[in-house]
């Protein structure tokens, strides 16, 4: 999924090395086109709010727009040209880009990938539990 030594600088710019995900049916299991590609799981920190919209790419999706403030994310990327845009209570937080990091198109180092599995596990299961 992603190497360890990642880095978000100050200006949103990230600096890391992605692996593609050959299967990922945890992340929207009701669009099978988005279970597989580059996946960049983040907590925000020192950040609070009620409400936020996550903006990628300068597309405002209905379904990203004024939901629940989660400091933990996990999106989806494509590639270099990337960007996230981050509004927490109507006030934008950060924009991330991804021009400075690497998408590899080989399959994550086998201890790698079971690390990032037990994290998305773990929010998965978290989410869940906070819907019911």
């Amino acid at each position: 999924m992603i190497a360890d030594g990642a880095k978000v600088a100050a200006d949103g710019s990230v600096t890391a090395t992605f692996y593609n995900v050959a299967s990922f049916p945890e992340f929207n299991p009701g669009d099978l086109a988005e279970q597989s590609g580059y996946y960049f799981p983040f907590k925000l920190t020192g950040i609070t709010g009620t409400t936020m919209t996550l903006k990628k790419n300068g597309v405002e999706r209905e379904d990203k727009k004024g939901i629940a403030f989660d400091p933990e994310i996990i999106i989806r990327l494509t590639g270099k040209t990337d960007t996230l845009e981050i509004t927490v209570d109507d006030k934008l937080c950060i924009t991330l880009s991804f021009a400075n990091s690497t998408f590899s198109a080989g399959a994550a180092p086998a201890m790698l990938a079971a690390k990032a599995t037990q994290a998305v596990r773990k929010t998965t299961t978290k989410r869940r539990a906070a819907k019911s």
